[in-house]
């Protein structure tokens, strides 16, 4: 029992010394330090997580999508379904069930992957999504079903998490799917938007704030909307506010100097979010769902990140 808890405690030390180490941006080392934890026990769940987010990070994908698995025993939430997980099996002819995971913005990323699914000769494709996903979802090529209440469910060949089918497909940074736009937007939705819009200068949607529950919200936020002032130093800008839930009240406090349209209270889902930003030049915001709208649309983006806990998915270089 004593030799035992000695070789948790030195597990632990590996692996908390690999985050401390990635902190500082010591990434090399951290990788060792991550590895040193799983070879004294290889189904170490923080230690593998971990080291899946710090290849990933590094743009290792082949390696790091495997590591990256751990995810679901490190957030408590491994499925359990009454038919197999798809593990890459031929899906000619077969049905699958695609599980959401993490955020909005997570999904809207990864259902990029359908169409590729559905290239391999699945039958039927049903998503699980929260209702304000849905409508802008039936615009995805491939989706077969949007299950917006878990009592509608129904037994599926397979079942699969939307953020496992990378490792399933073998995706490299080189082989990202990237057939821009993956959604659409409705034409009804389109023309209403339109009418609130300027109609001069260029337009740039902006959000400040993602959900206040993240982890790392106190870092990928800005503290306020009056942190944005410099942008309004540039002439011939229209500024339109996406920004959903209480933080548009900031905006209400800057009027004078910061004056924008202030779009967000009518915002109900995503499919006006999008139709919104089809109509825009550019969007400026922090790392929330927002910015996974602007990229499966084509739209240009502009993203805010934390000094800390930037997302593996921005990488750690360059501006794309």
């Amino acid at each position: 029992m004593i030799a035992r808890s000695h070789g948790c405690l030195i597990q632990q030390r590996y692996a908390t010394t690999g985050g401390t180490l990635e902190q500082l941006q010591q990434y090399e080392q951290a990788e060792i330090e991550y590895r040193h934890a799983l070879e004294l026990k290889p189904d170490f769940t923080e230690a593998r997580f971990n080291l899946g987010l710090l290849l990933l990070a590094a743009g290792r994908y082949t390696e790091g999508w495997t590591y990256y698995e751990a995810r679901s025993k490190a957030f408590g939430e491994d499925e359990r379904l009454p038919f197999p997980q798809w593990n890459g099996e031929d899906l000619s002819g077969k049905t699958l069930l695609l599980l959401p995971e993490q955020g909005y913005g997570d999904t809207i990323q990864f259902v990029r992957y359908v169409p590729l699914l559905k290239a391999r000769g699945a039958a039927k494709i049903s998503v699980i999504c929260a209702p304000l996903l849905a409508p802008l979802l039936r615009t995805v090529e491939g989706i077969d079903a949007l299950v917006t209440d878990p009592q509608a469910l129904h037994a599926h060949d397979y079942w699969d998490t939307l953020m496992s089918l990378p490792l399933r497909l073998g995706t490299t940074v080189e082989s990202i799917p990237a057939t821009i736009p993956y959604v659409g937007v409705f034409t009804n939705r389109l023309e209403r938007w339109k009418a609130r819009l300027p109609s001069d200068g260029l337009r740039i949607g902006l959000v400040w704030k993602g959900n206040a529950g993240h982890d790392n919200d106190a870092q990928r936020s800005l503290r306020h909307f009056s942190d944005l002032a410099p942008l309004w130093s540039v002439s011939g800008i229209r500024f339109i506010s996406l920004q959903v839930g209480g933080a548009e009240t900031e905006a209400d406090e800057c009027t004078a100097l910061q004056p924008l349209l202030r779009l967000g209270r009518e915002i109900c889902d995503f499919a006006d979010t999008a139709a919104i930003i089809a109509q825009l030049n550019l969007v400026i915001c922090v790392n929330t769902a927002v910015a996974h709208v602007a990229g499966a649309l084509g739209v240009a983006c502009w993203l805010m990140l934390p000094q800390t806990g930037v997302d593996w998915r921005w990488h750690r270089t360059g501006s794309r």
